[in-house]
C-alpha cells in the first residue's frame, strides 16, 4: 500500500512541478499490446477516463489522475510534528504521510542520489520513503 501511496505522491508531484503534457490523440486504448508501441506525448486512457499514463517529451512514463476533487497549484509542506502534507490551492489535504509524532524533531526530506525519496528525523534516522531506491549495481546493469 505504501508504494501505490508513493507512487500516486510521486504523479501528483510531477504533474504540479512541470507543465501540463501535450496529448496526441492518435493513441484511442487503455491496453498497448505486444509488439505496438506508444510514442512522445501518446497516452493510454482508462476506459472511465480517470486516468491517463503519457509517455511524454523528457522521456518520463507518468500515470495522471484526471478526475480529482482537488484543484492546484499544489504544495507539499513536511511540518514541524514530522508528517508530510501535500495541499491544494484551497489547503484541503490531497496526501500525508501519516509520519506526525515519529522520530526527534526536527525533520527533513531528502532525495537521495539513489532515487529514493526519504524523510528523516534529526537523528538521521529514516521515518518514511518512497521506496523508489536504486542499488548501484541495478543501474549499472540496466543502462541503456
Amino acid at each position: 500500500m505504501q508504494h501505490l501511496i508513493s507512487l500516486l505522491l510521486v504523479c501528483i508531484l510531477l504533474s504540479t512541478t512541470t507543465t501540463a503534457p501535450v496529448i496526441d490523440v492518435r493513441a484511442p486504448s487503455n491496453i498497448l499490446r505486444a509488439g505496438d508501441d506508444l510514442q512522445q506525448d501518446q497516452f493510454l486512457a482508462s476506459n472511465n477516463g480517470a486516468y491517463y499514463a503519457v509517455l511524454q517529451g523528457d522521456g518520463d512514463f507518468v500515470v495522471y489522475v484526471s478526475n480529482h476533487p482537488f484543484v492546484g497549484p499544489y504544495r507539499l509542506f513536511v511540518q514541524t510534528d514530522g508528517n508530510i502534507v501535500l495541499y491544494d490551492t484551497y489547503n484541503r489535504v490531497v496526501w500525508n504521510s501519516q509520519t506526525g509524532m515519529k522520530g526527534t524533531k526536527p525533520h527533513f526530506l531528502a532525495m537521495q542520489d539513489d532515487g529514493n525519496l526519504v524523510l528523516y528525523d534529526s537523528n538521521g534516522q529514516p521515518t518514511w520513503s518512497t521506496g523508489t531506491g536504486r542499488s548501484r549495481q541495478f543501474q549499472v546493469e540496466n543502462t541503456f
